[in-house]
């Protein structure tokens, strides 16, 4: 049980504050929304099928970046790439 006690003259305000920053530190929120609905477990199969289609794409991708298909991009989409015009600046 996650606890806070209250220092003297601290604040309704700063309590809550320190209570929810304990909250993330421990990550109590994920966890609770993680178990908000039941999943199943993948089988045997399914696990084994889809390493398999992972190799087969990162093969297909290797063969296209080899013989120069496909280029081999860094951090392109980043979000705060310098290709992408910023949201500051006004036009």
């Amino acid at each position: 049980m996650l606890a806070v006690i209250r220092e003297e003259g601290e604040t309704i305000d700063h309590l809550l504050r320190r209570y929810n920053d304990k909250l993330r530190r421990v990550h109590f929120v994920e966890q609770v929304k993680g178990r908000g609905f039941f999943s199943k477990r993948e089988t045997k199969r399914e696990r084994k099928l889809s390493a398999l289609y992972k190799l087969r794409r990162h093969e297909k991708m290797d063969y296209l970046k080899r013989i120069g298909k496909v280029e081999e991009r860094g951090f392109e989409y980043n979000y705060y790439s310098p290709s992408r015009p910023s949201a500051s600046s006004s036009t």
